[in-house]
């Protein structure tokens, strides 16, 4: 439903207008949290908005970078979406160590960690004046003069045409794509768009499935249980844990388009099973806690050389591209229900599996 309203008004509103109400998002979900006297419920609303933020963002970055990038860099630019969130995460370790290791005052404290999530979005509203519309949206409000100035800005002669045409094509089928009664009436009919479905929505439940999220979430409390005593400590080494995942996803995409997508899937799905066991063994038979940080870390790198930054490229390549959209929205909807439950689920496991 979220990714349905979202679609629509970047559609209405054009790829700009969607990220400028993600970022005004971002700033009331935070703004909500660090008020003076907020309660649970405040603070709960403030999460939920955080959370249809962060769904509408995985929909709108990556369309705005693939309507507007030339074809020749397209890969990489979309690859440098993941890189940057996980580089974005490990400046949040960073500040949570520096914020807890200077001050003292706890409430205080912790108002300034998240307010410090109020960064990213007021930047990018400032320079959003200055960022282009697609060439694609605009072609399908007839807006071509538009549409071709942007292309001879970021693409060069012999790019040009090609840019435009695949823009015209794109908002031709964008055009003719069905309505959700009618996707939803050939959904249950034909078992070939059902197929592609279970494929993409296995993609979807395996990205999270696979533990990395709680990994990351979790990954000083983990140390802590491992036998590190200091918390603050657990923090630090957790930035090089983090920019495993880095290197990683650099590595994918390198690789992808020459040992191609589904080599570096399997590869990166036997890895991270190996290393999920080596980290329960580090856990259970009471190891040095260095020997957790060194699971942790690998089972990064093993998740983002294929299953992080190709999940959602995969399904997509997988979906006819008249109902593309519609898939992906389902795609992404279980996504993000397996990331909830393994958030969930992951404290619950540590209490009474923990040998401490």
């Amino acid at each position: 439903y979220q990714r349905r309203v979202h679609g629509t008004v970047a559609d209405l509103l054009g790829r700009r207008g969607g990220i400028a109400i993600v970022s005004f998002m971002f700033i009331l979900s935070i703004a909500l949290q660090i008020l003076p006297g907020v309660n649970y419920g405040l603070l709960m609303t403030g999460r939920v908005v955080m959370g249809l933020g962060m769904g509408s963002t995985f929909v709108i970055s990556q369309a705005y970078v693939a309507e507007l990038s030339p074809l020749d860099i397209r890969g990489a630019l979309l690859s440098f979406t993941d890189i940057c969130i996980n580089l974005g995460a490990v400046l949040g370790f960073l500040a949570a160590f520096g914020i807890r290791a200077g001050m003292d005052d706890v409430e205080l404290r912790w108002r300034i960690i998240l307010g410090l999530g109020l960064v990213p979005p007021i930047v990018v509203l400032a320079i959003l004046p200055f960022m282009p519309e697609t060439p694609q949206w605009l072609i399908t409000r007839n807006r071509l003069a538009e549409a071709a100035h942007i292309v001879r800005r970021v693409a060069s002669e012999r790019e040009e045409r090609a840019m435009l045409a695949e823009a015209r094509e794109l908002a031709a089928e964008g055009a003719a794509s069905p309505s959700w009664t009618a996707f939803l009436t050939e959904l249950r009919a034909g078992w070939a768009l059902q197929r592609v479905m279970l494929l993409g929505l296995g993609l979807g439940v395996m990205h999270q499935t696979t533990g990395n999220e709680a990994v990351m979430y979790y990954s000083p409390r983990i140390l802590v249980q491992a036998g590190l005593q200091d918390y603050d400590t657990a923090l630090l080494v957790n930035v090089p844990i983090q920019l495993f995942k880095v290197f990683g996803e650099i590595i994918a995409a390198v690789l992808a388009d020459r040992v191609g997508r589904r080599a570096l899937l399997i590869a990166s799905s036997f890895s991270v099973a190996a290393t999920n066991v080596f980290l329960g063994l580090a856990f259970q038979l009471g190891w040095h806690w260095w020997t957790a940080a060194v699971g942790q870390a690998l089972n990064c790198l093993a998740f983002a050389i294929g299953i992080a930054p190709l999940t959602f490229g995969v399904a997509a390549e997988l979906c006819p591209r008249c109902s593309r959209g519609k898939l992906l929205a389902f795609v992404i909807c279980i996504n993000r229900l397996a990331a909830g439950l393994v958030v969930l689920v992951f404290p619950l496991l540590e209490a009474r599996t923990s040998p401490q």
